[in-house]
């Protein structure tokens, strides 16, 4: 009985970071099945991140090759500007898509396609002799660079959460290495040793090594459809909104947006501030960058520990405290020693806040989707970016740029005690907590409203682009600046609101008659079946005649003057609004119909109470249809016969050969066919605001 006893061998209670990790018989610590498995771990984790490296390592390269290269062709400063900007903007304006793709598509495939089409796209590079090639390619390669780094980064997701939090730091660690570290060093010297033509081909050689890795590295299509939660099965736009309203995301991308503006205004202005206001040598000031990047990429990889031992609240303490520190020596210093203490600081604590919000993304991700969750964190990190070059090269003019310095530690400090303290009890938590929800709510709104506007914004670049390097002519298309120009005039002289105001008048005349006659009809016939049976066939026969193909009749019938355009507007509302009050009436639950003769309604009670609400969104869908109708018929009718209106305005742009006014009304009437659209949403959400759908 003894020897029974002594044979037992106590196991104590697994963590949560070891239950992640396996079956029980793992977890114990101990035994050669542990062994194998933790080994079998640390070896995929590192293939990964040599994935990973290597392909920062392609990135670096590109950031040191593109801007000599675009020097050697003959650019100036504002095309190596374009040249080197273009990329955060696309990644930006792909990486939320792309982090949707992957939820469907796997990592693996998304990052062998983008390896094959970046290394494509360089390769084509290689031999250029224009400029303009190379901005073209940049900004293609910068399309398919997201595909790269949010497949690895929702796969690390995978691996933080089984791991326990474990080595969060590497994955951005092993990217910054290559692309800022090792990538740039090879990329200088591979120009300078064999020539920009055979640098490009091996730069798209170094894109094309990864994929050798990716099969054992990344999930397939198969094992990502496996882990899709119930979160990523919903409309797309709903997992939009889900996603930048979530807490965590919010408050992940408010501390990143800030970092990735302190860490580029660091790394683009430091050496300037050490050049002009301390006077220090080249080599010095480079080697403010240096010191930076060293405790950066220390912190990453060798800090990350700290987070398990010390708790999330303490550590994010530290991490803010070195932060603040390090923008309060930069800002004050007065000597080159202070920047050097200052730069150290500042990385460490960037790299510690890094580790910490990857922990938080690859938690939130369980829920919400790994690839959604890496498409929406990669947007801070360009827009950040771009916060810190842009916005400080801008406050530069006016404010000196170590002042700068105080600003962004004035802002680090603000969002340090809205995440250490708003969880905390007492009044003064809540009003931070209100705040920091407040400000999160505004983020989040932001964000979302950063996704919407990227592409009329990636529209706008390139027109102006388009302007400024002459590629079309100013008489076919106009500058921005003078479609502006114009516009502002037309507002102020009042040609806009006069003729927008004709324009309405007629638009809601129409719109009044044509939906009120199809509201009528479409009742009629979805009440009564014999009323359906007898106009039913005649309406479908005259709806099938388009809406400019009843103008000839009735210009013979009316003329010209308003009674054909109000006519026509309504021909154009009366279909879609018939139909649609048709499928909501014929759409009343029979249920809803049940209950209501249990209480014995009437048939008006029964009209007003159950058909009418229940049918209230496919008729407002027929009305936002119609109203949508009603503005082209007002357009369409207008440039054909009228002497007044928005139409007619454009027409007179035409025969004068004034494109820029052509343009400026093309603005008006697309931004208040927008604005008639959402108040309609909102009419529309305000009676349908007893549904659940609608109330949540």
């Amino acid at each position: 009985m003894a020897a029974n006893t002594r044979r037992k061998r106590v196991t104590l209670p697994a963590s949560p970071a070891a239950e992640a990790v396996g079956p029980a018989s793992f977890r114990t610590g101990r035994g050669p099945a542990h062994a194998a498995v933790r080994l079998q771990s640390e070896g995929r984790l590192i293939r990964f991140l040599l994935l990973v490296a290597l392909g920062g390592l392609a990135i670096g390269m590109v950031k040191a090759a593109t801007p000599l290269y675009a020097l050697a062709l003959g650019a100036g400063k504002g095309e190596i500007g374009l040249i080197t900007g273009t990329q955060p903007l696309m990644i930006a304006l792909v990486s939320i898509p792309i982090g949707l793709a992957v939820g469907h598509y796997g990592p693996r495939a998304l990052f062998v396609v983008g390896s094959l089409a970046a290394a494509a796209i360089h390769a084509a590079v290689a031999g250029t002799d224009s400029p303009w090639w190379l901005l073209a390619a940049t900004a293609a390669a910068s399309f398919f660079m997201p595909m790269r780094f949010v497949s690895t980064q929702s796969e690390f997701f995978h691996y933080l959460v089984a791991a326990g939090g474990r080595k969060a730091g590497w994955l951005r660690g092993a990217q910054l290495g290559g692309a800022f570290v090792l990538g740039p060093m090879l990329g200088g010297y591979l120009v300078s040793w064999i020539g920009y033509e055979r640098t490009y081909w091996v730069i798209a050689l170094v894109f094309l090594l990864p994929i050798t890795l990716a099969p054992g590295v990344l999930s397939g299509r198969c094992e990502a459809r496996r882990r899709r939660t119930a979160e990523e099965s919903g409309p797309i736009l709903r997992r939009l909104a889900k996603i930048f309203r979530h807490p965590e995301i919010l408050e992940t991308s408010l501390i990143d947006l800030a970092s990735h503006a302190a860490l580029m205004f660091y790394t683009v202005f430091i050496v300037v501030l050490a050049l002009e206001q301390f006077h220090a040598s080249r080599e010095a000031a480079t080697h403010l960058i240096a010191i930076q990047g060293f405790s950066f990429m220390s912190a990453l990889f060798l800090l990350d520990g700290l987070l398990c031992r010390l708790g999330r609240e303490l550590f994010y303490g530290l991490s803010f405290g070195s932060a603040v520190l390090g923008l309060l020596f930069l800002g004050t210093g007065r000597e080159l020693l202070h920047l050097q203490i200052g730069g150290a600081f500042l990385g460490i604590g960037l790299g510690m806040l890094g580790i910490a919000n990857m922990v938080r993304l690859a938690a939130v991700s369980e829920k919400l989707g790994r690839g959604t969750v890496a498409g929406a964190s990669t947007l801070s990190g360009p827009l950040g970016g771009m916060l810190g070059t842009l916005g400080g090269g801008f406050a530069s003019q006016w404010i000196p740029l170590q002042h700068i310095f105080i600003g962004l530690m004035t802002a680090m400090t603000i969002i340090a005690i809205f995440t250490l303290y708003r969880e905390k009890p007492g009044r003064t938590a809540r009003v931070l907590g209100w705040t920091v929800s407040a400000l999160a709510s505004v983020l989040g709104r932001v964000l979302g409203l950063s996704v919407y506007l990227l592409f009329p914004a990636a529209l706008l670049f390139l027109w102006q682009l388009s302007a400024h390097y002459g590629w079309t002519s100013p008489q076919i298309l106009p500058p921005p600046a003078m479609v502006w120009a114009t516009l502002t005039d037309l507002f102020s002289s009042g040609e806009i609101a006069t003729n927008l105001g004709i324009s309405l008048s007629r638009v809601f005349q129409g719109f009044a008659l044509g939906g009120g006659t199809g509201l009528v009809l479409g009742f009629a016939m979805g009440l009564s079946r014999s009323v359906e049976a007898y106009l039913g066939p005649i309406f479908k026969a005259l709806a099938s005649v388009p809406m400019l193909g009843w103008i000839p009749l009735l210009i013979v019938l009316l003329g010209i003057d308003e009674a054909l355009k109000v006519v026509v507007i309504a021909i154009g509302c009366v279909v879609p609004v018939t139909l649609n009050t048709l499928e909501g009436v014929r759409g009343v639950p029979k249920g809803y119909v049940e209950v209501a003769r249990v209480f014995r309604f009437s048939r008006r009670q029964l009209l007003r109470k159950v058909v009418i609400p229940a049918a209230i969104p496919p008729i407002f869908s027929g009305i936002s249809l119609s109203l949508s109708h009603a503005w082209k018929a007002m357009v369409a009718v207008e440039l054909m016969a009228s002497s007044e209106g928005i139409g007619f305005l454009m027409v007179m742009g035409r025969q004068l050969f004034q494109l820029d006014v052509v343009l400026a009304t093309i603005l008006v009437i697309g931004a208040v066919g927008l604005i008639l659209d959402q108040l309609l949403r909102l009419v529309e959400r305000y009676l349908t605001r007893w549904r659940p759908s609608v109330a949540r």
